[in-house]
């Protein structure tokens, strides 16, 4: 029998970086029946995919749910609230990967785990999603291998997670198992270990080897190169205000990680080149890119 992660006890509460979370693929709704048949909480509940209500009852209790249609009287003087297909399926289309679990880093095992999701990306991109993380896992073949519907059903409060999935899960976004199990684990820096998660690319890291031998003037010319590159690409660009000086280098190297490969090629060629030359004697000297080459 498998063992169910038991949550930290005394660990719900605010957070200064929870963050948000992004979509991500969630459990099938049902797109069927009348856009206006108003629908009870319950009845909310199996349209947006989960067995039970209990999930979609918590997330109304700490106003995580939308307003309902109408509210009604019942007899015994308690309000039963009424929503209508048509708006529980826009929120479905809208609702954060993570919904109805809230992203907290000193909460629960599956708060944590929507808060790794909420902010380990790059400043302004997406979230990852949990079918990427499940085929990065597989890939890995270190942590046991772990579908998308059931990261999805974790993050949607469906399922408690195993202890047999919390290695894969920490090693994908960098963070150690303890993560997920301490009374108070350290604040991360997601944008930083998203540069790690994206420096797994192939070739990055001969990349940066060889990059984090160049000199200053050499580096600048780089960034500049790698920076048009994911301009004419239509690709996230490059901020280096956003990192400090140690981290700069990897970042712009990870960066390069979305180009196409023709491009990547073309700049691990730049680097090497560059490289060679600031090894020979007297080599070390401003030497700027050839631009031809890309």
């Amino acid at each position: 029998m498998e063992a169910v992660v038991m949550s930290p006890t005394s660990m719900v509460g605010s957070d200064p970086d929870q963050g948000n979370v992004t979509r991500a693929p969630l459990a099938e709704v049902d797109r069927s029946g009348d856009p206006h048949e108003l629908l009870t909480a319950a009845q909310a509940s199996r349209l947006l995919g989960h067995k039970t209500p209990t999930a979609l009852n918590a997330a109304i209790r700490t106003g995580r749910f939308i307003e309902p249609d109408r509210t009604e009287t019942l007899a015994s003087g308690r309000g039963r609230r009424l929503y209508s297909r048509r708006r529980l399926w826009a929120f479905a289309d809208n609702r954060p990967a993570s919904w109805p679990t809230r992203a907290n880093r000193v909460g629960t095992v599956t708060e944590r785990l929507a808060y790794l999701f909420a902010v380990v990306h790059a400043p302004g991109a997406r979230p990852y999603t949990a079918g990427h993380v499940s085929r990065w896992i597989r890939a890995d073949g270190v942590g046991e291998p772990i579908s998308a519907v059931y990261i999805s059903k974790l993050l949607n409060g469906d399922r408690e997670p195993t202890t047999r999935f919390l290695p894969g899960l920490a090693r994908f976004f960098g963070v150690p198992p303890e993560f997920f199990l301490v009374q108070d684990p350290p604040p991360i820096n997601g944008p930083w270990l998203d540069v790690q998660i994206r420096l797994r690319g192939d070739g990055l890291q001969t990349m940066l080897a060889d990059a984090s031998s160049l000199a200053p003037p050499a580096t600048a010319a780089l960034q500049d190169v790698i920076t048009s590159l994911l301009r004419a690409e239509g690709r996230e660009v490059f901020d280096p205000e956003v990192w400090d000086e140690e981290q700069a280098l990897p970042a712009l190297i990870a960066s390069a990680g979305q180009l196409s490969p023709a491009s990547r090629s073309s700049i691990a060629a730049i680097i090497a080149r560059l490289a060679d030359v600031e090894a020979r004697p007297g080599g070390r000297r401003s030497s700027a890119p050839d631009r031809s080459a890309v």
